[in-house]
């Protein structure tokens, strides 16, 4: 969860540093702290947390010092905006209840048989109170989002219009070409399947005469496929078939079944997308002027060991 602000937090870092630099100090910040934000701590067990969702989710750990020292530094900014985050809310008295996060926690044990959400906790060595906190953030965040920021946005007909024109080759849907494709390390295997296809049709009884090959229809835009295969397909008429090719120490044949012109999406799903992609930027831009002046306001401690080595000095 540890990426639900990385879209808005792009100027957090050296904002927090800049303002925390007076008060670095190891006697400012608690021992097993790493930020008192306001006087509420950041534990270095949340931080510990944080990270690990950050690895879990992708994202490797580096073995550089500095690198990592950059890597907490980052997660720790977070930790801090979605502090300020849950004291805006508390102060504007519309903090997450008990009752929504008890919602919010049974919501998503529904994505688990019985047992597994606890399972999955254990595997992946996450503890409960820490994963109950998380969440407790992240719907801190949608609800600030939903109740503070988003009164704040509004979209015109003209922006929507304005950004329909600049962008309007992304809302067409290219040519799509619709092929049977047999693929196997055996040239005669997939001539002799290609064939038996052709005469009786029925590519479930192919598939199972040829345990090794792989058969599978698919559906693609023409520009993502191989020039090779894009050339095959061109000369093909529905049901015809290339002659075996060989790319990339692969033997391959194809079965042309339909083609799909381009075209392009209704204005009323243009416009839906358009509204939402420009609602998202603006929620952004929002958050990002409330987090500036949040900063200003705030009193941040963070600890010395969370600096970068150039600020430690």
């Amino acid at each position: 969860m540890h990426k639900i602000l990385l879209k808005h937090t792009s100027l957090l870092l050296c904002l927090v540093f800049c303002l925390s630099l007076a008060a670095c100090d190891n006697d400012v910040v608690n021992p097993g702290d790493v930020a008192l934000v306001n006087g509420t701590p950041i534990t270095l067990k949340q931080l510990q947390t944080a990270h690990d969702s950050m690895i879990l989710a992708g994202d490797g750990p580096s073995r550089d010092t500095e690198a990592l020292r950059k890597e907490y530094s980052a997660v720790l900014s977070e930790l801090i905006a979605q502090e300020l985050v849950a004291q805006e809310l508390e102060r504007r008295d519309i903090s997450i209840t008990p009752e929504e996060l008890e919602e919010a926690t049974i919501d998503l044990k529904r994505d688990y048989p019985p047992g597994g959400f606890e399972k999955m906790l254990l595997e992946e060595s996450i503890d409960l109170e820490m994963w109950r906190e998380s969440l407790f953030k992240r719907l801190s965040m949608e609800k600030f989002n939903t109740r503070i920021l988003r009164p704040q946005v509004s979209i015109t007909a003209d922006e929507v219009e304005n950004y329909y024109l600049a962008h309007e080759g992304d809302f067409r849907i290219p040519e799509r070409v619709n092929f049977i494709q047999f693929s196997s390390l055996f040239r005669d295997q997939v001539n002799t399947a290609r064939e038996q296809f052709q005469k009786e049709r029925d590519l479930e009884a192919v598939q199972q005469r040829f345990e090794n090959m792989t058969v599978r229809v698919v559906v693609m835009r023409e520009d993502r496929l191989a020039p090779e295969l894009v050339a095959a397909l061109s000369a093909l008429k529905p049901m015809q078939a290339t002659p075996v090719l060989e790319l990339n120490g692969e033997y391959l044949a194809l079965i042309l079944l339909s083609k799909e012109e381009a075209y392009l999406l209704p204005r009323e799903e243009i416009y839906s997308r358009i509204e939402a992609i420009l609602l998202e930027d603006k929620i952004q831009e929002a958050f990002q002027t409330w987090l500036h002046e949040a900063l200003g306001k705030a009193d941040i401690k963070v600890s010395v060991h969370l600096l970068p080595e150039e600020q430690t000095d």
